[in-house]
C-alpha cells in the first residue's frame, strides 16, 4: 500500500502555515497499522491511538506532527510501541525514532494530510502479465543507486 498528497510536486506540505514534513507529489509506503490503548483496561478513560507507520522512500524528511519520532506521544507511549515492535517477526521489525525515512503517524493527521491511497493486487497467475520470481536479499536490496558510481551501478545491475 502507498499514499500520497496532489499538492505541487515535491514541495513540504503547510498545515495552518507551518511545515509538516510531508512533500505533495511525492508517494510514501504505508507499513504497518498499529493500535495502542492507553489507560486502565476497562476503564472508561482509556483511549484508543490508531496509528500508521508510513516511509518515505528517500529516507529522510519525516512528518513533524503528533505521533512523530520525537514528539510527546512517542515519548509519552514509548514503553507500549516498542513491546508492539518486540512482537513483530524479525523482518517486520523496526527502529523507532531512526533518521530513515520512517515515521508514526495518527489516523486523523493521516486523513488531513494525505488525498491518495494506493494498493497493490496481486492477480491470480492464469492472468495475462509477466512475473519475475526472486528475492530480496541484504546484498541487493538497495533500490536506486544514488551516487553515479560504477560499483553503486553495477549493485544496482544486480537488485533481482
Amino acid at each position: 500500500m502507498g499514499c500520497s498528497n496532489s499538492g505541487a510536486t515535491e514541495r513540504e506540505v503547510l498545515i495552518d502555515g507551518e511545515r509538516c514534513g510531508i512533500m505533495s507529489g511525492h508517494a510514501y509506503g504505508l507499513n504497518d497499522v498499529i493500535d495502542i490503548w492507553d489507560g486502565p483496561e476497562g476503564s472508561k478513560d482509556r483511549n484508543n491511538h490508531r496509528l500508521l507507520r508510513v516511509r518515505n522512500p528517500w529516507g529522510r524528511v519525516e512528518w513533524n506532527g503528533p505521533w512523530s519520532d520525537y514528539s510527546e506521544e512517542i515519548e509519552e507511549h514509548k514503553e507500549m510501541i516498542l513491546k508492539y515492535v518486540a512482537e513483530l517477526e524479525d523482518d517486520e521489525k523496526f527502529e523507532l525514532q531512526a533518521d530513515d525515512g520512517t515515521f508514526l503517524i495518527d489516523y486523523q493527521n493521516f486523513r488531513d494530510v494525505y488525498n491518495r491511497l494506493f494498493i497493490a493486487i496481486d492477480f491470480p497467475v492464469h492472468w495475462n502479465g509477466i512475473r519475475f520470481f526472486s528475492k530480496w536479499t541484504p546484498e541487493y536490496c538497495g533500490g536506486l543507486p544514488l551516487e553515479g558510481t560504477e560499483a553503486a551501478m553495477i549493485r544496482f545491475a544486480k537488485n533481482p
